[in-house]
């Protein structure tokens, strides 16, 4: 079952109608209001928790007509993916099933590479409102610029990027692999173009390159180092 909604980019999308069919499975499409819920478009630290709210809400329904029950969960007051799905623990929960064994993302790519699944070696692909700084609202229209954005690094051989939206979606800072940066620099007034295009009016090269979580600083005012890794 793949969640639909603004925050989804469409290769994603994309991604799981052609892994379906290759596996044999029945694949089915539910949209979420995600952006109809004013805590989510708020986009507070909690907004991953309205984020699995809505996907639950929109679940609950479908698993109830296929004979599995689903009960309440509890909100999380950290931000994040792990802890926001760990916010169903309880006497009263849905069941999430990789948490509750204690699967770590690790665990899954092993497990994936063992059954032989394309996914294996997939790259993280945290959702589109995981770039929009926090408490700028989150908007169909910024998620736009951002998957376009994305997507012109995409097409341009940069496999991983983040296109962080700041100041209301005033200024893209992207965020690529070190090794990337010199390929960047050689393309970059044809960049600066496409992504004010898009919608950007500033676009600015983050010289801590790709990592994971680097909106969380905002929350904390850390002057850390997020490390690389599986995250948003």
């Amino acid at each position: 079952m793949t969640a639909v909604s603004a925050s989804l980019p469409t290769r994603e999308r994309t991604d799981a109608r052609q892994f379906a069919p290759i596996r044999q499975l029945p694949h089915i499409e539910v949209c979420t209001d995600d952006l109809d819920r004013p805590d989510y478009v708020r986009n507070g630290r909690d907004r991953c928790f309205h984020c699995k709210s809505a996907l639950m809400d929109a679940l609950a329904p479908v698993a109830a007509r296929n004979g599995c029950p689903c009960r309440t969960w509890r909100q999380s007051g950290r931000p994040g993916g792990p802890p926001a799905w760990s916010a169903c623990r309880g006497s009263t929960r849905r069941r999430i099933p990789l948490v509750d064994d204690g699967l770590t993302k690790a665990d899954v790519r092993a497990l994936s590479r063992e059954l032989g699944l394309p996914t294996a070696a997939k790259p993280a692909a945290a959702c589109l409102s995981s770039r929009v700084a926090y408490g700028d609202p989150v908007t169909a229209q910024m998620l736009a610029w951002i998957e376009q954005a994305e997507k012109l690094l995409k097409d341009r051989g940069i496999a991983q990027s983040r296109v962080r939206a700041h100041a209301g979606g005033s200024v893209a800072r992207v965020e690529v692999p070190a090794g990337e940066f010199a390929g960047l620099l050689d393309c970059r007034d044809e960049l600066v173009r496409a992504f004010r295009q898009a919608g950007f009016t500033l676009v600015t090269l983050d010289l801590a390159g790709l990592r994971s979580g680097s909106m969380n600083l905002l929350l904390d005012g850390s002057r850390g180092h997020t490390m690389p890794g599986d995250g948003p």
